[in-house]
């Protein structure tokens, strides 16, 4: 029996060794490779989809507190508010409307009034839910050297109107609510009809009903497909101020840059750092003329790592791609084992100098066999990889147009490459329309800013203005008529491009037509099935139906305010639709402020009007106590001499009964 020795192995059966042996080492790396790749592919979507959540989040916040930026500026601008605070009175009627405002805007756990000395002459007496609470001792209080009261007192005042606070602590509402005082002040200047400072309103917003709870339900939602997902926000120093675990408030600092960097910290019990968990980030950069405080949204979420659990997920993909890989490399192997020749060393150098990443010409091979053929194949590859090489350098120069065809279906780096312009393309297309809608609202934000010639002619303005700017055909915006509790209904207040005569005066009820429907279900409609002469838009041309129906309900704090219509031609993209909806929240938080101003105005007429009444009630019950008193004493003079009379009655018969007494004895 001969002794094995590889060298006396014929050259098929080394390279079928060879084969094996390079086919497990293959098997090897590439499943590492594909573990490697899934995985960090798996970490890049988590890490894109954490920064798109802590954006989200973000923008809704500044959004939230732009609101509450104008709320204080309305109340400073009420009449009672400049009436208490120059008087240092408070009228029940003041009062009232003091907690009223509390039970009615549900976010604030303290108003405070404070005449132009800093000292509080008003505060609310009950709480959101219209309960009685212990404020009694803030009534003058002295807040003069309180940074807020001197920041509206000043020359200037506070830019853009009101004076907000960062995350803080209040220890006043601590006390009357018994619960850790979070939240965020708001303070504006009260002024007179001269411009004249005469105090302030401060209005304090509960940390739980604002920010908490938006950070809540995002994280809820973004718990239902990762569930141990948490989202942490931090001020300007990146100290914690929201969070699950409430010890960390103020007391802790967290930072992406300092997690990165191997800092640890311990969340409810969890140890969190960067090899386990992946932070998304974003910073606040307020709204519209609500600059922010630079706050910072942080979302965690774990990194994907390679365990038994992801081994049996992936287990069928990992054995197909080891059936692929045997089967390529055996075949490989046993053509190169039947077809070697004289060329072979040819074919070598070009692949050295192939894996070197040196494009060469291969010279021809006139064979027909397997070595001719995979001169053909490399000369076939090259020709490819030149081909690839200028499409990426296309690719790298920003033209991402240029036409390119993988060197066949199962051209992995060809493909490779057009999935990335692909991506490119969506990245530049979604930069264009994040621009759009960036631009609408800053637009839009100045329309509603400039309310000054009353609601019609906004109205026309946005109607017109969205339209155009959708590129759409007609529009129209109704508004909730509730005047009468018991007749709330819809009314055209504004159109673009419609039949005007068609829509004088309209009126639509809930739950009539889509319009009412929208209102009612406070849901968005998009229609692109639109029956035939549903409605007509009339050019130069003729008329014609409309492709596609847009209606979105003005949507404030759960209340709707309006509803606006948009027909076209041309469909309405899902980033229009998206830019139309954040537009109907800013539209109804105008119309929302307006009806306040407007009910706050009809309140104040009748208080008016009541006191009116009541002095006149007064001065006629003065004047008629004064009849009733000459009345008494006319009476009383009358009696004296009706006294008097019966008086000298009673003497003159006293005095006539002497006489006849008299007379009887001179006659007996």
């Amino acid at each position: 029996m001969k002794k094995f020795s590889f060298k006396n192995l014929k050259l098929a059966q080394k390279l079928t060794f060879l084969a094996i042996g390079v086919l497990g080492l293959l098997t090897i790396l590439v499943i590492v490779y594909i573990v490697n790749t899934s995985l960090d592919s798996a970490n890049k979507q988590n890490e894109v989809l954490a920064k798109g959540q802590s954006k989200s989040i973000i923008e809704k916040i500044d959004r939230n507190f732009y609101e509450r930026f104008g709320d204080v500026q309305a109340f400073a601008y009420n009449r009672l508010a400049i009436e208490m605070a120059s008087t240092d009175t408070v009228s029940p009627q003041s009062q009232s409307f003091i907690n009223t405002m509390v039970s009615y805007y549900v976010l604030y756990d303290l108003m405070v009034i404070t005449n132009k000395e800093g000292k509080v002459v008003a505060a609310n007496t009950v709480d959101k839910a219209g309960k009685t609470i212990q404020s009694e001792f803030l009534v003058g209080k002295d807040y003069a050297n309180a940074e807020w009261f001197r920041s509206c007192t000043s020359g200037s005042g506070p830019e853009g109107g009101a004076w907000f606070s960062d995350f803080m602590v209040n220890k006043d509402v601590a006390q009357i609510y018994e619960y850790g005082g979070y939240g965020m002040a708001f303070a504006a200047a009260i002024k007179n009809d001269a411009g004249e400072v005469v105090g302030t309103w401060y209005n304090f917003a509960n940390w739980g009903e604002v920010t908490q709870g938006i950070r809540k339900e995002a994280e809820s939602q973004l718990r239902q497909s990762i569930p141990d997902a948490f989202v942490m926000l931090t001020n300007s120093s990146n100290q914690v101020i929201d969070g699950d675990d409430e010890k960390m408030y103020l007391s802790t600092s967290v930072s992406a840059g300092d997690l990165q960097a191997g800092a640890n910290y311990s969340y409810l019990g969890k140890d969190i750092n960067s090899d386990d968990y992946l932070v998304g980030a974003a910073t606040g950069t307020g709204a519209y003329i609500y600059k922010g405080k630079n706050w910072n949204v942080l979302t965690f979420l774990p990194l994907a790592k390679f365990n038994l659990a992801y081994l049996v997920d992936n287990l069928l993909t990992f054995i197909i791609c080891v059936i692929l890989i045997f089967a390529a490399v055996s075949f490989g192997f046993l053509a190169f084992a039947k077809g070697i020749s004289k060329n072979i060393n040819v074919v070598k150098e070009s692949i050295q100098h192939l894996a070197k990443g040196v494009l060469v010409e291969v010279p021809a091979n006139d064979s027909k066999d397997e070595i001719g053929e995979m001169t053909l194949a490399v000369q076939s590859l090259l020709a490819g990889l030149k081909d690839t090489s200028d499409f990426a350098k296309q690719i790298g120069s920003g033209n991402l147009n240029v036409e390119f065809n993988p060197l066949s279906e199962e051209d992995v780096l060809g493909k490779s490459l057009l999935d990335m312009r692909a991506n490119l393309q969506n990245v530049k297309e979604a930069d264009q329309k994040r621009a759009w809608g960036t631009e609408g609202l800053a637009k839009f934000g100045d329309i509603l800013r400039s309310n000054n010639e009353g609601l019609s002619v906004l109205a026309d303005s946005i109607i017109s203005n969205l339209v155009k700017y959708l590129g759409g055909n007609q529009g129209g915006l109704f508004v909730v008529n509730d005047t009468n509790p018991n007749d709330k209904h819809l009314e055209l207040v504004a159109c673009y491009a419609w039949n005007k005569k068609k829509h004088i005066n309209m009126r639509i009820e809930a739950g009539e037509g889509m319009v009412g429907q929208a209102w009612q279900e406070n849901d968005v409609l998009y229609i692109t099935d639109v029956p035939e002469n549903f409605v007509k838009i009339t050019s130069g041309l003729g008329d014609a139906n409309p492709s596609c129906f847009l209606i979105v309900p003005l949507t404030v704090n759960d209340e709707t305010f309006g509803v606006i219509e948009i027909a076209s031609f041309a469909a309405i993209e899902d980033y229009q639709m998206d830019f139309v909806k954040k537009l109907a929240e800013s539209i109804a938080s105008t119309l929302s402020a307006a009806k306040v101003n407007e009910r706050t105005k009809v309140l104040l007429e009748q208080s008016q009007q009541q006191t009116e009444e009541m002095r006149a009630q007064e001065e006629e019950m003065r004047q008629n106590m004064e009849e009733m008193q000459a009345t008494q004493e006319e009476m009383e003079r009358k009696e004296g001499e009706v006294q008097k009379i019966l008086q000298d009655a009673r003497d003159k018969e006293a005095e006539m009964q002497n006489l006849v007494d008299e007379l009887r004895k001179k006659l007996g």
